[in-house]
């Protein structure tokens, strides 16, 4: 059954491929492969069946979900009706949450709504709304997250705000069909009203219905770092636990009545009562994927025994691969697909290899170094890091949340309503666990070198050299051989291509320029043979959506950049300076450079003082505005930096406008001569002054802007103004991150990173 899994999965993966989605008529080309395969070799047949029902089913999904929304929408108010989809998100004066729309076309959207007038917002329940939508769009970055590639697995098609002042009116309560999201509903408000001051709330809820909506960035960033952010994902290890302990105590129970086992045998009563209970917690985590795994080969496997028969660990394998695969294919986009999969190929293949086995603690430790060098080469290819002390955390955090914390919140969700006191105590003594368990994985974090991150040339699954993730995969293989097999530990060496490479930096007085897609701000990098510069860091919505930490900061690693030598904040709006803080958390910076020195109080920062001329590895950089009578003018007091090679040169301007402008082409001159630009002020009416276009004479101008942003950037007539210069004109909404390379004679680009990597979910 395996091949036939496997064959299936590589019709999925086959789409994954496809940079727009092909016609229906090209599943009619693989009816007479089919026929063919079988005519020579029916097991043949077979299997090309199973690759193309794969594509076929992901082929169908992937057009169902690919509903277009007319650009039209985008410009005015429109009506929708529809139920909500998910667990709504409370914030001070927002809610948000996923809305199933049925008109005017069926989709999903995410929905916020400012200052909702109603207190409760069930799941299910019908409403209409008057909003704006916008299309899904997301950044598109080296070293990046592929958001578009997510929300599109997930069926979001659109963003989407309730009009202020509007009526929202409630259609209909939510149907049975809803039952699932309403109890965990439930589940959440009832613990918020018993627990309301407990700081370990969202630990709770995490454990007990698969609701990680309230852990702050800064708990993501300890569970990260010490390798331990599965524990606060429902999945097998939950499951395993629960079905564990379902298992021994109804069947214990079941054995204080001996005419009960007149009946039913005590391990049969054991494992129906196992398999109910596990499915019930797989529905309070919302059949979330890794549930959905773990719950289908638990169940597989209690069946099975029910049914007095054997079964395999990889036919339970397969079995889950292909109902996970059918149910969702595009879930294969996801980071969690691979890593649920791998953990549990991982731990299969340790169970059938002859490694040594002395005692179950060592039969179990060894399982766990299994899992920290299997699952190395997946997290570097999807996250570009591994935590170094996962073995050691997870060591230790797994038997704790196993067989303490997580029976201690199970207890106290059997008793949350027949006696809600003895609940409260059950939970009370579970987040003290919990609070000490933060205790000790914060300390761990705080180990220097906690975190390898590791560049990987491309963008994980999308666009990279797969003969690193191929010779990684020989190494894991080796490692299972027998101990003392010839060549065992040597096949290790496999993992160097993976762990060792590293982005080629510029030559001698060579450079690369790139301007990162931040949405509606800036954020670029110049990068020497021995130098980085950082030139803004892009805005700051909320502890969630930071362009320097989503952005910024994944695009530096996967350059394998460790140190900033001169971070420079032209000046203080959110769209240049938000993902400031960010960088200077995480990366050392040797020098800041800012027109507004008093936003880094706790920093040595001076000021981007015209004149201030230096040199990297041949590469020479100068600050040409502001001087020391153009402070405190807001965009008007915006650094402005000219960076020139032998071969050309690049003019960073940032908000400058009209006033700034005209004092540089009086006192600058024929020094702002650059082949490339970035637009100053993103293309704002306010900032295209003719003179001082002619005198920069560039041949590319590069806009910095966000998707439909709310003031229409770039300005036509802006527009207009370059392209009479003969400018090549490019755009990070239209581009992604915009690449140039400077080498000694030529200038080399743009490398659009959009179409580098286009895929079907990007049209």
């Amino acid at each position: 059954m395996l091949p036939y899994a496997g064959a299936f999965l590589a019709g999925v993966l086959l789409l994954q491929f496809f940079a727009t989605l092909p016609s229906y008529w090209l599943l009619v080309l693989l009816v007479p492969l089919i026929m063919l395969c079988y005519y020579l070799r029916p097991t043949v047949a077979k299997i090309v069946a199973m690759f193309a029902s794969g594509f076929a089913l992901t082929l169908c999904d992937a057009k169902h979900k690919a509903v277009t929304i007319p650009t039209a929408w985008e410009s005015a108010p429109q009506h929708i009706s529809g139920q909500v989809a998910s667990l709504p998100q409370f914030s001070q004066h927002l809610v948000t949450f996923l809305f199933k729309m049925d008109q005017p076309v069926a989709t999903l959207l995410r929905l916020s709504w400012p200052q909702p007038p109603v207190k409760q917002l069930l799941v299910g329940d019908s409403w209409s709304f008057t909003v704006r939508l916008k299309k899904i769009h997301g950044t598109l970055n080296p070293g990046g997250i592929d958001y578009a590639a997510l929300d599109f697995a997930q069926g979001v098609r659109a963003t989407a705000y309730v009009v202020p002042g509007s009526v929202a009116k409630h259609l209909s309560a939510a149907g049975v069909s809803y039952w699932p999201a309403l109890l965990r509903q439930t589940i959440k408000q009832r613990l918020q009203q018993l627990l309301p001051q407990q700081p370990m709330l969202p630990w709770l809820l995490a454990l007990l219905i698969g609701d990680r909506q309230d852990f702050s960035p800064e708990v993501w960033a300890v569970l990260e770092k010490t390798g331990t952010n599965h524990l606060m994902a429902i999945a097998g290890l939950h499951l395993g636990f629960m079905a564990a302990l379902a298992y021994k105590v109804s069947a214990w129970c079941w054995r204080l009545w001996p005419r009960l086992l007149l009946l039913l045998p005590a391990p049969l009563f054991g494992a129906s009562s196992a398999l109910l209970l596990t499915s019930l917690y797989a529905c309070l985590a919302g059949f979330a994927l890794p549930s959905q795994r773990a719950l289908i080969m638990l169940a597989m496997y209690l069946v099975a025994t029910l049914s007095q028969r054997v079964i395999s660990l990889w036919q339970a394998f397969a079995s889950a691969l292909l109902v996970v695969l059918c149910c969702n294919p595009l879930s294969v986009l996801t980071a969690s697909f691979w890593l649920s999969f791998a953990t549990l190929a991982l731990l299969i293949l340790a169970r059938s290899s002859v490694l040594e086995r002395r005692s179950r603690w060592q039969h179990w430790y060894q399982h766990q170094v299994l899992l920290a060098i299997g699952l190395l080469p997946v997290n570097i290819w999807f996250f570009g890091q591994y935590s170094l002390l996962s073995l050691l955390a997870n060591s230790i955090a797994i038997p704790w949340v196993g067989w303490l914390i997580l029976p201690l919140c199970l207890v106290g969700l059997a008793l949350l309503w027949p006696l809600p006191l003895l609940a409260k105590l059950f939970f009370y003594l579970a987040s003290v666990n919990l609070h000490y368990l933060w205790c000790l994985l914060s300390w761990l974090a705080t180990w220097p070198g906690a975190v390898w991150h590791q560049a990987v040339t491309g963008d994980g699954f999308y666009h990279a050299h797969y003969g690193y993730l191929l010779a990684a995969l020989v190494a894991v293989g080796c490692y299972l051989l027998p101990a003392g097999f010839p060549g065992r530990l040597l096949g290790m060496l496999c993992l160097l291509p993976l762990i060792s490479t590293k982005m080629p930096s510029p030559a001698y007085a060579e450079l690369k320029f790139t301007l990162l897609d931040v949405g509606q701000g800036l954020a670029a990098v110049v990068q020497t043979q021995h130098h980085v510069l950082v030139f803004d860091t892009g805005p700051r919505f909320s502890a969630k959506a930071d362009m320097g930490a989503v952005v910024v900061l994944p695009f530096l690693r996967n350059q394998g950049i460790s140190t900033i030598d001169m971070l420079v904040i032209s000046h203080g709006d959110n769209d240049h300076a938000g993902g400031a803080a960010a960088i200077l958390q995480q990366l050392p910076v040797t020098e800041i450079r800012t027109s507004v020195p008093e936003l880094f109080s706790g920093q040595h920062a001076t000021y981007c003082q015209a004149g201030t001329v230096w040199e990297w590895d041949g590469v020479v950089l100068e600050f040409l505005y502001p001087d020391s009578r153009h402070l405190h003018l807001g965009n008007n007091s915006s650094c402005v930096v000219h960076i020139s090679n032998k071969a050309a040169s690049i003019l960073l301007p940032a908000d400058i406008e009209a006033p700034a402008q005209r004092y540089l082409v009086a006192t600058a001159g024929k020094q702002l001569a650059s082949t490339i630009i970035v637009v100053p002020h993103h293309g704002s009416n306010t900032s295209g002054l003719r003179e001082f276009i002619n005198y920069v004479h560039p041949q590319y101008a590069l806009y910095a802007i966000g998707y439909r942003n709310r003031y229409h950037f770039p300005h036509p007539t802006i527009v207009d103004l370059y392209r009479q210069w003969g400018a090549s004109q490019y755009a990070t909404v239209s581009g992604g991150a915009l690449q140039f390379y400077f080498s000694n004679t030529a200038l080399l680009g743009p490398s659009l990173y959009r179409q580098q990597i286009k895929r079907y979910w990007h049209n």
